[in-house]
């Protein structure tokens, strides 16, 4: 049903209606997850088949859950150009796209990279009496070819506020709406001093808007943000 077209509305854009029924950035993750590890034989990564799907009660919101990985390959491609299910058509609008390469770069900060998995490797070595060496080997091989991609996918920029070129601006009223970009590390967005993220608008795959109230006078606003493990970022 989630990726059925049957759920769009009439007028309504393939972006928000698949926000009503899926967990998108939760997906995206999942997508990024069996695109690093090259597991194609899944629904969504070049296989229309081969998914598990959960309707989470707290919202009602489709999610997946990560089942048979054994062709995992660490060699398919990251993305399929032409598409090969309705997920990949999901994937490929441009908010989408900055979340799948945002779990990527996570996933490979985190422990997708040869630093984390050595241990492992030599621990289940010595347990079965195999090297696993040319798996840690693999998986070095594979960041390089994820983050160049990464790269050339989305334009790194600098967090910055563009709205008015970054300078001073007058408003009327009670609001302002600003703009400005953000590379793929920018998980959320805070006013300076606050620990709540900023209800911001990715309209493009490195650039977002988001509207935040103002006083009568002078305000002076800093924007902070923070990447998937809370790290001050820009």
């Amino acid at each position: 049903v989630a990726m059925s077209k049957a759920i769009q509305k009439s007028g309504q854009s393939l972006y928000d209606a698949t926000q009503e029924v899926m967990d998108v950035d939760l997906w995206m993750r999942h997508y990024a997850t069996q695109a690093f590890l090259g597991n194609w034989d899944s629904y969504g990564f070049r296989r229309p088949k081969n998914i598990r799907l959960y309707i989470r009660p707290s919202d009602g919101k489709v999610i997946p859950l990560y089942w048979d990985a054994d062709l995992a390959n660490l060699t398919e491609p990251l993305i399929y150009h032409g598409s090969m299910s309705r997920l990949d058509e999901i994937r490929d609008l441009p908010a989408n796209l900055r979340l799948f390469w945002g779990h990527m770069l996570d996933l490979m900060n985190r422990s997708f990279n040869a630093e984390y998995i050595a241990p492992w490797a030599a621990n289940y070595g010595s347990l079965t009496g195999e090297s696993y060496g040319g798996e840690v080997s693999r998986i070095a091989s594979r960041v390089l070819s994820a983050t160049a991609q990464l790269k050339n996918a989305i334009l790194k920029v600098a967090f910055q506020i563009t709205t008015n070129g970054g300078n001073d601006l007058t408003v009327d009223g009670n609001t302002a709406t600003l703009a400005g970009d953000g590379w793929v590390d920018v998980r959320t967005i805070r006013l300076g001093g606050s620990g709540a993220p900023l209800e911001v608008t990715w309209t493009d795959s490195n650039s977002w808007q988001v509207t935040v109230p103002v006083g009568e006078g002078e305000n002076q606003l800093t924007f902070e943000a923070f990447d998937y493990q809370g790290l001050l970022t820009g």
